[in-house]
């Protein structure tokens, strides 16, 4: 043996001993990775009714909108458990209803997505409520005994198999990945009632991320019922609501002390301050409809080929980094050195594009700058701030821009544009209010972001079997 194989077996053993020091004891290398040594691993093939994945029926678009539930690629898009409130319907024969009939626990499977995220996307079937067939552009993995759907579904979600299925798929234009190719795969298999367990605590925290979702919802449509009712005037806040000089008013602030209005009112209902019409309808009889040019000192960025970018000065923003969903625009990689910087606390927002649709309106957190994509408002001592930002994303952006072609907010659209206008203290009450649903809300979405990182950590735990939730087989157990 020449010096140089042994020096090249040396290194091989070397590493294969490195290897197998690294598997931790009562666990094995396989071709799926580190596993619990009373882990199975099962062909895909073999745990499907009939060893494939038939896709559904295909109708003409003509025959939808009456008939038979139908599960469609859409749905397996939109959910990862079918809603059957959100089914399209088609008109199907006894026969066909039949031959495509869906069953609770069926899990349905996208074998092409434009975005290579979306090929291998599954739905599981938790309910039905009446019959329900599917369409031919989704595959049905029906289980056998030897696997528990739910574990099955949360497993297609696993970074083991979402680089299976990258590692498999054909991107041309269209990404996709054949049956036949996913009935290939290897897959770890628990014993049916570890896998019972493992779907059960992911389904615990999915049930929490659920209702974390639909309580942001809620509170989002209650900030967005508030705004509508303060930032109107239709509701005041109660330290604004009363006329200064006690003078009683009914509801459209008649002065009923001169006889013009019915009987005196009583009590705080008679003070209440009136409305008045205006151009943008109904307002208080103390608010003003103000052109927002008279308020406020417009801006619009330089190109970037302008600086130089550094890794700290002057904060510099393009339409990007108004992506955060925060109120704030706070982050972003860029800094140059300018004198000519915004003043913290104006408003940034996008001055051309589709972005104008979007509605991202932000506050600066800093003094900054920005590229010529995006306009900011510089609010006078008359104005809040926090009270024109919500004035704003109240009434869409798109309600000061050109929307006759490429959406567009220039100089000449802002100087016109007409604003609901009150004192500053009602302004930063208002303003103080809505902020407070703001950071309830932001404090929500964290929460759920944390949830949702929670559990990508357990199923990276739990589908490998480095967290184990049923004690393993006496005859692996390890002294």
């Amino acid at each position: 043996m020449t010096e140089q194989a042994r020096s090249q077996g040396s290194r091989v053993n070397h590493q294969l001993a490195t290897e197998v020091k690294q598997v931790p004891v009562g666990y094995k290398q396989t071709e799926v990775g580190v596993i619990p040594e009373d882990w199975g691993i099962v062909c895909m093939r073999e745990i499907v009714k009939d060893h494939r994945l038939p896709s559904g029926i295909y109708k003409d678009k003509r025959l939808y909108s009456t008939g038979t539930k139908i599960i469609k690629l859409g749905d397996v898009f939109n959910f990862d458990e079918f809603r059957p409130e959100c089914a399209q319907r088609v008109q199907l024969s006894e026969n066909e209803i039949r031959a495509y009939s869906v069953e609770v626990d069926d899990i349905f499977l996208a074998l092409a997505s434009v975005k290579l995220e979306g090929v291998g996307k599954v739905m599981l079937v938790k309910e039905l409520d009446e019959p329900t067939a599917y369409d031919h552009n989704v595959a049905l993995i029906r289980v056998t005994a030897a696997m528990q759907s739910d574990y099955l579904a949360y497993l297609f979600k696993s970074a083991y198999v979402r680089k299976l299925v990258a590692q498999n798929a054909t991107q041309v234009g269209t990404s996709f990945l054949k049956a036949s190719t996913i009935l290939g795969f290897a897959l770890p298999l628990p014993s049916t009632k570890e896998q019972t367990a493992i779907a059960n605590a992911l389904s615990d925290v999915d049930a929490l991320i659920s209702e974390l979702e639909k309580l942001i919802a809620k509170k989002k449509a209650i900030k967005t019922a508030t705004m509508q009712q303060l930032l109107t005037g239709r509701t005041r806040l109660p330290q604004f609501a009363l006329r200064d000089d006690g003078t009683p008013t009914n509801s459209s602030g008649t002065n009923l002390d001169s006889g013009t209005g019915g009987p005196k009112g009583e009590g705080h209902d008679g003070l209440r301050k009136g409305t008045k019409p205006s151009e943008l309808g109904e307002i208080p009889a103390d608010w003003e409809v103000v052109t927002l040019g008279d308020l406020v000192e417009i801006c619009s960025g330089d190109s970037p080929s302008k600086f130089q970018f550094l890794t700290d000065g002057v904060p510099y923003f393009k339409v990007e980094q108004l992506n955060n969903g925060s109120v704030y625009a706070d982050e972003t990689p860029y800094y140059i050195q300018t004198s000519r910087v915004v003043r913290a606390g104006s408003i940034i927002f996008p001055k051309r594009g589709a972005s104008i649709l979007s509605n991202k309106i932000r506050v600066l957190k800093r003094d900054s700058f920005m590229d010529t994509n995006l306009m900011t408002l510089t609010c006078s001592s008359e104005m809040d701030e926090f009270y024109l930002h919500n004035q704003l994303l109240y009434r869409g952006l798109d309600s000061v821009a050109d929307t006759t072609s490429i959406p567009q907010i220039n100089n000449k659209h802002i100087y016109p544009y007409l604003i609901p206008f009150t004192v500053k203290e009602e302004q930063t009450a208002i303003a103080t209010i809505l902020s407070d649903m703001d950071a309830e809300i932001q404090a929500l979405e964290q929460r759920l972001g944390k949830t949702r990182q929670i559990k990508q950590g357990m199923m990276q735990e739990l589908l490998t079997g480095k967290t184990r939730l049923i004690k393993p087989s006496k005859e692996v157990i390890h002294e």
